[in-house]
């Protein structure tokens, strides 16, 4: 009797304790404290630099960076004249004409720069049109007028923004009309040999022809005529390139 009364104690206890096991192990119980799973952090190691295309956001935001649409590469011709008139009309239109003066010369000095090439005024002038209708060049015109005792006095500021590829255009562009004004000068230079040539053989055939009684008027005729047509080529020449 004692044997068996014993032998139910352990059953009791070892039931007891196989229900506080299974509670404790139990995976639905809410109480159960959740274990980290997450790497642990070093201390400084937030402090550290991201590695690329780790976090693109925080990256970007490292340093200031250049905006977009920033002019960036840019040459800029500034220029400005000043005007004086009776009235504020005449001082402005004074200003106005030596500001464009201004930047006919810095266009000449910055096309000796790029290219080697001389350019003439009216050059200057046609080159500064084209470049105008260039993408992404940009002209600034300020303008300011004081009235002073002995008149108004006015004053006039042009910015051009010239972006270095339309720069590297005009630069080729000049290289072209350089070479292409060698090549008219080349020409013009074998068509004044040619012509003279021409010429004196036309003064000895005529001459022949009228037995030497009208020389003078053969050689003014002939030098006259070939003169101008000598002439014409050139101003062509010249004027076209």
């Amino acid at each position: 009797m004692r044997a068996l009364s014993i032998g139910l104690l352990i059953v009791v206890l070892g039931a007891g304790g196989g229900g506080v096991a299974g509670e404790v192990a139990d995976p639905s119980d809410r109480t159960a404290v959740p274990v980290d799973l997450s790497p642990q952090r070093e201390p400084g190691a937030a402090d550290e630099p991201l590695p690329a295309g780790e976090d693109r956001e925080r990256a970007g935001r490292r340093g200031p960076g250049v905006a977009a649409g920033e002019p960036s590469g840019l040459r800029e011709v500034v220029v400005s004249g000043i005007g004086s008139g009776l009235t504020e009309s005449e001082a402005r239109q004074a200003a106005t004409a030596e500001a464009e003066r201004e930047m006919v010369n810095a266009l000449q000095e910055l096309a000796q720069e790029l290219a080697g090439m001389s350019l003439s005024s009216r050059k200057a002038w046609l080159e500064w049109a084209w470049l105008l209708r260039q993408p992404g060049v940009r002209q600034e015109v300020t303008r300011t007028c004081t009235p002073r005792a002995y008149g108004p006095r006015a004053m006039e500021e042009i910015r051009l923004s010239l972006p270095r590829d339309v720069l590297t255009d005009w630069t080729r562009r000049l290289e072209r009309q350089a070479m292409l004004g060698r090549q008219a000068r080349l020409f013009g230079g074998l068509a004044t040999i040619l012509l003279t040539l021409a010429a004196l053989l036309t003064i000895l055939v005529l001459d022949r022809r009228t037995g030497g009684y009208h020389r003078g008027l053969v050689v003014a005729s002939v030098i006259a005529v070939f003169g101008l047509l000598l002439a014409a080529l050139w101003v062509l020449l010249l004027w076209a390139f």
